[in-house]
């Protein structure tokens, strides 16, 4: 019986070191993995995975840090192509911006929702009636309509009538029309038109 026991634990032994090797180097390896790609996901992209383990599990650390590094680079590539972009953008709309203030007529540009994007100072006298800061357009008695970037257009003109015009414009370009323009009358500052 003494030799059947100690074979025994000999086997238990042998089968212990062998499951303790499976978790040391497949199980517990791939468990910190998953949290340290999770890492690299989330907050820490720059961060790479130590290689441990089996070499299974190391090289699937070196093509998890290849993928990261990838990565990386790919997503600073593309901040960077935002970011010149962005620069681009507030030229071209400080540009137009200049152009639009200098116009003798009065311009109001909005976007589908009807946000005023930009207008120039003839625009508002003729709108709401404020006084401008320019010398060349003479003052007149304030209304109570206001306008202002981001506010809506259709407090100072009726949706109605806009949405007529758009429905017109939007025929003209399903035509293929060249002069894609629509006119409307609209009152002003005083009940001007």
């Amino acid at each position: 019986f003494g030799p059947l026991l100690i074979i025994a634990l000999l086997l238990l032994t042998v089968l212990i070191w062998a499951v303790e090797s499976v978790y040391r180097n497949y199980i517990r390896p791939i468990g910190k993995i998953a949290e340290k790609v999770s890492l690299i996901n989330t907050t820490n992209p720059s961060y790479r995975i130590a290689s441990q383990g089996a070499g299974e599990i190391r090289r699937l650390c070196d093509r998890i840090n290849e993928a990261a590094q990838r990565h990386e680079i790919l997503a600073k590539h593309v901040d960077a192509k935002i970011q010149l972009a962005k620069a681009e953008f507030e030229q071209e709309k400080n540009t137009l911006a200049a152009i639009v203030a200098e116009l003798p007529e009065g311009v109001l540009i909005c976007n589908a929702d009807g946000r005023i994007l930009l207008y120039n100072n003839r625009a508002r006298l003729l709108l709401t009636g404020e006084p401008s800061k320019d010398p060349a357009i003479p003052d007149t008695p304030g209304s109570k309509r206001y306008i202002g970037l981001g506010r809506s257009v259709f407090g100072i003109i009726d949706k109605n009538i806009l949405g007529h015009v758009l429905d017109q414009i939007n025929g003209k370009l399903q035509e293929n029309d060249p002069d894609a323009v629509s006119y409307f009358v609209a009152p002003g500052a005083d009940d001007r038109l």
